[in-house]
């Protein structure tokens, strides 16, 4: 089965035979210096893949463990001569809590 979802800023693809995703994300990252607390809001859009498998618990609600690889540009903040620059790529653990609804005959 295939079909993609839509949520918020995030477009997903998923293949529920194996558990992949592909994605684009839109992430704020807030970037604090610490000797004057001044910030700087940082924007990136990511995309990555992951890989996740279900675990069903009953007929209806899963559990859903996986890892994600989020890749992005080149994206840093100047505060005045003291440049500070975010990761070009992050993996991160997910899980996720679901239940899979169906109509009534």
């Amino acid at each position: 089965m295939h079909r993609k979802v839509r949520s918020g800023s995030r477009i997903v693809t998923e293949n529920s035979v194996c558990g992949s995703a592909s994605y684009l994300e839109s992430h704020t990252f807030r970037i604090t210096q610490i000797s004057t607390e001044n910030t700087q809001d940082l924007k990136s859009i990511d995309t990555g893949l992951g890989m996740s498998y279900q675990f069903f618990i009953g007929r209806y609600f899963y559990i859903q463990p996986g890892v994600h690889l989020y890749l992005r540009s080149d994206k840093s903040a100047n505060f005045n001569g003291a440049v500070y620059n975010i990761p070009n790529a992050d993996v991160s653990p997910v899980i996720r809590l679901g239940a899979i609804w169906r109509k009534a005959s």
